[in-house]
């Protein structure tokens, strides 16, 4: 298989296109269903993740409902209980993926007791999975999104050993699969707990991606979602390789377009859909909301025009 991508040809060839996934990370502030709705209008072949939804939340019924087969509603949680209930409503609502948070580093997740601090408990880690994977009763997969570990420091992150941390990692991993875990996204960094910002986890925490081959070789049974500073689709093809799949983050949020050649990994044949042609449509879409949304879905076309000559006179217009 070839995908073409900004005049330039990469060698793909996965052995089972069903089986790949090309993925949107799920982002707080950014993947919520206006902005879902715009990267459908460019692909249909890559998976969407919802915002993190607290379970708590979630088992009230507050849930973003718009999804297709290919989005996966991503949960965080601590309390086993509370992550059946919220898998329960879930399911009730479609969903056949849902997503645990186990990566998510800000201190406001920290302060709740989930995201990536439940690393540092494997086995609670494990039981919230398995709640979910019973409650789902079959008509769901159960994933979840983690780090390669976790520090609570710069100074024990400088010290940071990463042979050292595989051992760790494996059980992590190993715990996660028994308790029925259909997949892993595994963003190829530390978490570093405590002061540190979400977006200064995205910079400061090098890139590690020889620890998830070591996973990749480890678990060869257990699909595995490669994250990481992947920055273009030329890039993602060759995690596209070694792994089952691939998922972008805030590369995709600067840039949406980088997606209009996404399903050339799935169709050679794939023609991408020009630019005006995506806002023609994505301006049908917001003039059916109410008045009160217009202006939050507007905002994500917005970066339709990174890159272009003309950018800030066209998003000011």
């Amino acid at each position: 298989m070839t995908v073409k991508i900004a005049r330039k040809t990469i060698s793909a060839a996965p052995q089972n296109l069903e089986s790949k996934s090309l993925a949107v990370a799920p982002m707080m502030g950014k993947t919520d269903r206006h902005f879902r709705t715009l990267i459908r209008l460019m692909s249909t072949h890559v998976t969407l993740y919802t915002e993190m939804i607290p379970a708590g939340a979630a088992a009230r019924g507050r849930l973003d409902w718009n999804r297709d087969h290919r989005t996966v509603v991503q949960l965080g949680g601590s309390h086993p209980k509370e992550l059946a209930l919220a898998t329960h409503v879930a399911v009730r609502h479609g969903f056949n993926t849902i997503n645990l948070n186990l990566g998510c580093p800000s201190p406001r997740v920290e302060s709740g007791g989930f995201g990536a601090c439940l690393l540092k408990t494997p086995r609670r880690a494990a039981r919230c999975l398995k709640a979910m994977v019973e409650a789902a009763q079959g008509k769901a997969d159960i994933e979840a999104k983690i780090r390669l570990g976790v520090v609570e420091s710069r100074t024990e992150l400088k010290a940071f050993d990463p042979e050292a941390q595989v051992t760790r990692l494996f059980d992590v991993v190993d715990q996660l699969q028994s308790a029925g875990a259909s997949l892993l996204v595994i963003h190829a960094r530390l978490a570093v707990l405590g002061k540190f910002s979400p977006a200064q986890n995205r910079d400061i925490p090098p890139l590690m991606p020889a620890l998830v081959d070591k996973v990749r070789a480890q678990f060869p049974s257990l699909p595995i979602l490669y994250n990481g500073g992947v920055t273009t689709l030329a890039q993602a093809a060759q995690y596209w390789k070694r792994f089952d799949g691939v998922m972008l983050g805030r590369a995709v949020a600067r840039n949406p377009m980088l997606l209009a050649h996404a399903d050339g990994f799935f169709d050679k044949n794939h023609q991408p859909q020009a630019r005006s042609l995506i806002l023609r449509r994505y301006a049908g879409y917001v003039a059916q909301l109410p008045q009160t949304e217009q202006h939050r879905a507007l905002r994500h076309s917005l970066q339709l025009w990174h890159g272009m000559v003309g950018a800030r006179r066209a998003r000011h217009v």
